[in-house]
Order: structure tokens, then sequence, then C-alpha cells
């Protein structure tokens, strides 16, 4: 009822984040509190933990990082609720809580990596830093793709043509059936996993909260917005470039 079953996109997910959203979403349920309800609050929570990653006071960093997590729990929550609705209560919903969902998404990574940058410009004085977080966020969420995703919709309805000519560019990197995957698949999974939002989530999360007890002098999140960065660099560049070669096998 809650769950998506075989289509679930992360071992994250399905291992952690889902034995706590269920049981919340269960509870929202018998509430009556709808799907794009959750999404509003998570929103709150995810603009409030990506501001607070601009402070450099541990407790601030600590708060921030349970608006995060919160978020990354509403936002199975949201999706947990409207498979309920449509599944048990036979509610006929449209597009536009997905579209919602994905505003979210899209609006707090570029908002999230931009306070890091913006943080480790107040620490070191360092202007790049904040070329890091924007950049870095631009890759992140995935504007290569939503650019190419824009581009097939016109070309489909301009030109009449089957939405399956643009089929390969929809379904790039995404998890149809984990349950089929094989090995290389499935490390392939893990590696998307971890540059998807859920991932640098938890990543940065473990990274901040070593931060407040280390003993070093560096930030191990800043180290991590380096790397990010200069990923970021060549992802962009790959990313234009595959879905380029992508639009050109469609004729």
């Amino acid at each position: 009822m809650f769950t998506k079953g075989k289509r679930e996109s992360f071992l994250s997910s399905k291992y952690l984040f889902r034995k706590i959203s269920i049981p919340i979403s269960f509870v929202f349920a018998k509430l009556g509190v709808s799907s794009n309800t959750i999404t509003f609050v998570s929103l709150i929570f995810a603009i409030s933990g990506a501001f607070l990653q601009t402070s450099g006071e541990p407790l601030l960093i600590l708060i921030s990082i349970g608006c995060l997590l919160i978020y990354t729990i509403l936002d199975h929550c949201d999706g947990e609720l409207a498979r309920y609705e449509i599944n048990i209560l036979k509610l006929k919903k449209g597009p536009e809580g997905p579209y919602f969902d994905a505003l979210v998404h899209y609006l707090f990574t570029p908002i999230f990596y931009f306070a890091i940058g913006f943080a480790k410009y107040l620490e070191s004085g360092f202007e790049l830093a904040l070329w890091e977080g924007v950049i870095t966020g631009i890759w992140l969420s995935s504007f290569s793709q939503a650019s190419a995703l824009r581009v097939t919709l016109d070309r489909i309805i301009e030109s009449n043509q089957s939405i399956s000519d643009f089929k390969s560019i929809w379904l790039h990197d995404k998890v149809i059936d984990r349950g089929k995957f094989t090995v290389k698949q499935t490390i392939r999974s893990i590696i998307r996993e971890t540059f998807s939002t859920q991932g640098q989530i938890i990543i940065i999360s473990l990274l901040s909260i070593i931060d407040i007890f280390k003993e070093w002098s560096f930030s191990l999140r800043f180290v991590f917005l380096d790397f990010m960065f200069i990923l970021s660099l060549i992802g962009i560049i790959r990313a234009s470039l595959l879905f380029f070669n992508k639009l050109k096998e469609i004729k």
C-alpha cells in the first residue's frame, strides 16, 4: 500500500527511511492529512535545513541536520500517502502532486550547496567557494536532463512523434526494477544513489557531525564541497554531451 515494491529507487530508502516513514504515513493517513500537505511541510524543513548550513555554530549545524533528515523522511511520506490516496481511497489524482514534489527537489539542491559554499566563504573569505556551491548545485539539479525533456516534449507536440521515440531520454539512469539488477547495474545504482539528493544529505550530515567533534582545523564538509565542485565541472560537460548525442539519434 505504501511502498514502491521492486521500483524502490534507493537502498537507503528500503533499509532505513521506509522503516521510519511508513509508520508515520500510517498516522497521517488516519488523520486525513493529504500528500500535498506533507510535501509543503517537507519544503519548510528542506529550506530551513539548507539555510542553517550557512552557520558554523555546532548547535545550528545539528538543527540543520535534524531538519534535513526530517525533510528526507517526509519526502518518503508524501509518496506513500499519494499511493494510499490512489489505491485505497480511490482518489483521482493528477500530475500536480509529483510536480510539486519535483519542484521541492529542484529548489532544494542548489540552495543547499550554495549555503555550504556561503559558509565556506564566511569562514575563509575565499570567494570561489560561492561559485563552488552554485555550480555544484546546478549539476546535481539535473538541469541537462530537464532541458532535454523540455525539448523532447516540444518535439512530440509539434511533430506528433511517438513518445517511444524519446524513451532513451526519459529512462536514462532510471531504476525500473531493482529485483532484476545485475551486479554491474547494482553498483551503478549505488553510485547514482550517492549523488542523489538523499545520498548527499546523508553524506553531509555525517561529515557535519564529525566536524563538530573533530580536533583538526579544516572542515570535512568544505573538503567534500571542493570534491563535488571538481566532479561537477566534469559532470556538467559530460551530462550535456550525453543528452546532446541522445537527441542527435532521434530523427
